[in-house]
């Protein structure tokens, strides 16, 4: 995450499934741009990851 201008607003916080299946964790990052989240997307392992892990990244 270093080197994007990311604001951290939940990492693991307390939350609750209401529908669909159990998961590890929530996390919620906020972007000053569309453009800069486009980039972390397409330079992190979330895009290899198709989104449906951020564990050791």
């Amino acid at each position: 995450m270093q080197g994007h201008p990311i604001k951290k607003q939940v990492l693991y916080g307390k939350y609750e499934v209401l529908e669909g299946p159990e998961v590890q964790g929530v996390v919620i990052l906020e972007f000053p741009t569309v453009s800069d989240a486009k980039a972390y997307y397409g330079q992190s392992c979330l895009s290899r990851s198709k989104g449906t892990s951020l564990l050791g990244c």
